[in-house]
């Protein structure tokens, strides 16, 4: 492993595996303008969850198309992801998933299908340009988080140019391991092997999730002694400047308990809801082998499946995420789920097999089998299908499966009629999916109304409610028998960003709604009405002690949770749970005491992509709300 090639980046390319002549270079350029904006997940419009590789990634496509129909050129796609991609189809539709699953399918085709094209086309015309292109993509985020360290320190505000700090680290995990053996090639003289090793090690120093860093520690170690001892040692040492910054750098203490808090697999004395979660999700998967609950629709029945299973209130996104595996299997069923597993499998040994059975050692094998043993390894604490960081996961399957030389043996070869007719079949499923029997509401089973209360032990009592003002009297003792409900509709004023809205599924058809990307308070702000709020009023008859829930839609994972306050100024937090793009109950952890009369109490913003629709007040403290709630 010592005698890694040293041929530079623009010699590595073997020859085209398939004779399709030179392609123009517009399109390589737009192909790899394409590259470049993989590396956010900014969305273009509020409303619409558009970016900007989405948009040039069709263009590049109608490009590609083009160039095929004109000069009968073609590109390699692995029949397995064809094969992958018509199940995920089939389950969406078996399941039901609705409108949900069909948006699923059209995302996923633009993955495995669009991107994968491209990626090929990239890798055997231009891999050096491929090469520089993640890098700078790579560099960016690396110097956007770095600046947000800097002004929040290592906390949820590091992000990158993406929408949370787990896409950030996990970003970073497979497109470093997809760079490293491409650097350790070309790290010839001491100023590149010391930029080499300070890259490195900034990459990690930005990574907040303790388990991936872990994970992206063992990646990168594992492919540099693949590459050569020389590589290894230089990785190692990257690894070592780092954990030398944890005790050196600035913050050192603070950075140290966030990457202990997130390595830890418990919260307190139990596992963290994570690892609870994928055992729910395979519950899920096992009643529903070949379907799963279906695409877009993990998060409405995953409460379902807990069970006995501790499940809280709070699930702290951030630091505890949610199983890649438990998502992939619970909602595309054990075929699909069981394809992509070995599909990663034969990727990594596909690529090591590459590296070490051919005289070139080209170093896109080896950066294929990095890649995708990142996202074999990240599954098990993040999911790699979610939009912005499922582009490195199809580039490190798209390098391990690059042909070499004539073969052809893995790659169904398409022309632009085979691409053409693979699209427009999954164009006809996801319509169909769309358009037919919508099990989202019924079908598998009734879903959880109440998402994340922790289930009581036969042997246990609940305990008694927690009230704000401690020390209650008889004068606010509970009243069964008062139940107060406030619509969305009631409010008495409502700030910006809130705005009113139209939603069918809600009890008066008019919600209060912060959209996505409208902005969330500043960060260590007091909760405001200047930030965006809501202000109610309740006349309740005679002084009591209230618990209050509320019926919300989290729009996604970087937007579920919304600040109740009180009219005594209490301010707690409601949300943080994993339970998105559902109607669903969550209560505000504590009961309160009202006085007799008119009583104000406020709903802030938190967070943007929030929905509120109906606001319950009961002097029953044991009552849990289902569905649509009347008076």
């Amino acid at each position: 492993m010592d005698n890694a090639s040293d041929r530079p980046l623009n010699e590595t390319a073997t020859e085209s595996a398939l004779e399709n002549g030179p392609w123009p270079r517009w399109l390589l350029v737009l192909a790899g303008f394409t590259v470049l904006c993989m590396a956010t997940q900014l969305t273009l419009l509020q409303r619409l969850p558009l970016t900007a590789a989405d948009l040039f990634l069709g263009l590049s496509l109608v490009g590609i198309l083009f160039v095929m129909w004109r000069r009968r050129a073609q590109l390699p796609l692995a029949r397995s992801i064809l094969l992958f991609l018509l199940l995920c189809c089939l389950a969406a539709l078996a399941a039901g998933s609705g409108r949900p699953g069909a948006l699923e399918i059209v995302q996923r085709t633009e993955q495995f299908l669009a991107a994968y094209l491209l990626f090929q086309l990239l890798l055997d015309r231009r891999p050096g340009w491929l090469v520089s292109l993640v890098g700078v993509g790579l560099a960016v985020n690396v110097v956007t988080a770095l600046a947000q360290a800097a002004h929040h320190g290592l906390g949820p505000q590091v992000t990158g140019l993406f929408r949370s700090r787990t896409a950030l680290d996990y970003f970073l995990i497979i497109s470093l391991a997809w760079l490293l053996p491409y650097w350790l090639t070309a790290a010839r003289g001491l100023v590149r092997v010391l930029i080499l090793v300070a890259a490195v090690a900034l990459c990690l120093g930005v990574m907040a999730n303790g388990q991936v860093l872990l994970l992206a520690v063992t990646v990168l170690s594992f492919a540099a002694l693949c590459h050569s001892r020389r590589g290894f040692v230089l990785t190692v040492g990257a690894a070592t400047l780092f954990l030398l910054s944890l005790w050196i750098g600035p913050a050192p203490g603070a950075r140290r308990a966030i990457l202990a808090e997130t390595l830890s697999p418990f919260h307190g004395d139990r596992l963290k809801q994570c690892h609870t979660e994928l055992v729910a999700a395979m519950r899920m998967s096992a009643d529903h082998p070949l379907t799963g609950a279906g695409l877009g629709r993990y998060q409405q029945w995953i409460g379902t499946y807990y069970r006995e299973l501790y499940n809280p209130n709070e699930n702290q996104i951030e630091t505890d995420t949610q199983s890649g595996y438990g998502i992939l299997f619970g909602s595309s069923g054990m075929l699909a789920g069981t394809l992509f597993v070995l599909i990663l499998l034969a990727a990594v040994v596909r690529g090591l097999r590459n590296w070490f059975g051919t005289d070139a050692r080209d170093p896109t094998a080896l950066a294929g089998a990095a890649g995708t043993l990142a996202v074999l390894a990240g599954m098990w604490v993040s999911d790699p299908l979610v939009r912005g960081v499922a582009w490195y996961a199809v580039l490190a399957l798209a390098a391990a499966h690059r042909p070499r030389g004539g073969e052809r043996s893995v790659g169904h070869v398409l022309g632009w009629k085979g691409v053409v007719v693979w699209g427009a079949l999954f164009a006809l499923l996801a319509a169909r999916t769309a358009f037919g029997p919508d099990r989202g509401t019924g079908g598998l089973g009734k879903p959880a109304a109440v998402v994340g209360l922790p289930p009581i032990a036969p042997s246990q009592t609940a305990p008694p409610a927690a009230t704000s003002n401690a020390g209650g009297s008889a004068e606010f003792a509970p009243d069964q028998s008062f139940f107060k409900v406030v619509d969305a509709s009631e409010a008495k004023e409502f700030t910006p960003p809130v705005v009113k809205d139209k939603d069918p599924r809600a009890a008066e058809g008019t919600i209060l709604r912060i959209p996505d990307d409208t902005g969330k308070p500043p960060e260590g702000a007091d909760p405001d009405m200047k930030f965006g709020g809501m202000r109610f009023e309740v006349d309740i008859p005679r002084n009591m002690t209230c618990a209050v829930w509320m019926r919300v839609f989290w729009e996604g994972s970087c937007g579920n949770s919304i600040y109740y306050r009180h009219t005594d100024g209490t301010t707690l937090a409601v949300g943080n749970d994993g339970t998105y793009d559902i109607w669903h109950w969550l209560k505000v952890p504590k009961s309160f005491r009202f006085k007799k009369g008119r009583n104000t109490f406020y709903v802030l913003n938190r967070e943007d992509g929030v929905r509120l629709d109906q606001i319950v007040i009961t002097g029953d403290l044991e009552y849990v709300p289902q569905g649509i709630e009347e008076e």
